[in-house]
């Protein structure tokens, strides 16, 4: 066969979904809505529309909708671990507010999912306001990462749960807008014996950031030490971090 020929990949699978009955009216409202962000995780589709709104489609087309936002949903994260969800969105006090919601509690006086944790991103940093470009978060909400338009990193680490956190800012002298964030979480030694005579582990925490330009490894986020990976990097929505601890890149060159 000559390798200049084309092959055929199958990587789906065609099933016929039947409607069990609300269907119509569910796919009514799917319409209506003006997405801005979308997620998945825990059996759900997660959508952020421009009026602030989240909604949750599950396998039956059975949607739940809250007020997240007073404004927009711009960017959200599902956690595959815990029932939690990250959301960036803008309010009437500020752009840019980050919010973590426990999906499975509810707030006694909203009725919507229990806020743990809100938070303007920029209230406190001395960093001009950008646009967000993309959101992660570790499976243990440890740290939340939030990649801008400007290039630069935003960390926020601590008891988010207890809606207690630090923000940092990580920056690199490539100032070009970030498409896609990885954070490796490892266990190493920290060289001092517990009990027993077992080495403690100490948890290190390496974050990959692909820009438009460039593909970065920031080594360590607390001493912020940065390596640069490859000098091209790609355009918006052309760069994944999957949970193997792989990115993959797509360019222009296909």
């Amino acid at each position: 066969m000559s390798y200049n020929q084309w092959r055929r990949f199958l990587f789906f699978e065609k099933e016929l979904l039947v409607d069990e009955g609300g269907g119509d009216a569910a796919r009514h409202d799917l319409l209506q809505l003006k997405v801005t962000a979308v997620t998945s995780g825990k059996g759900y589709i997660v959508l952020g529309d421009t009026e602030g709104c989240i909604t949750l489609c599950d396998r039956k087309l059975a949607l739940v909708k809250f007020q997240a936002f007073e404004r927009s949903v711009t960017k959200l994260h599902q956690l595959h671990q815990q029932n939690i969800l990250v959301s960036i969105g803008d309010d009437l006090s500020a752009s840019a507010v980050l919010k973590v919601w426990d999906m499975d509690k509810t707030d006694r006086n909203s009725g919507g999912f229990l806020s743990l944790f809100s938070r303007d991103l920029f209230e406190k940093l001395a960093l001009p306001r950008a646009a967000v470009t993309c959101l992660t978060a570790a499976e243990d909400l440890s740290v939340i990462l939030v990649g801008l338009q400007s290039g630069s990193v935003i960390v926020v680490q601590g008891d988010v749960q207890n809606n207690k956190a630090t923000m940092r800012v990580l920056t690199s002298a490539h100032q070009t807008p970030v498409v896609c964030l990885g954070l490796h979480t490892s266990l190493g030694d920290a060289g001092t014996a517990g009990r027993g005579g077992t080495p403690n582990k100490e948890r290190s925490s390496a974050l990959m950031v692909v820009t438009t330009s460039h593909i970065l490894c920031f080594h360590n986020l607390e001493q912020a030490r940065m390596e640069v990976i490859d000098e091209q990097g790609c355009p918006p929505g052309a760069a994944t971090y999957t949970d193997e601890g792989l990115i993959f890149v797509g360019r222009q060159e296909a």
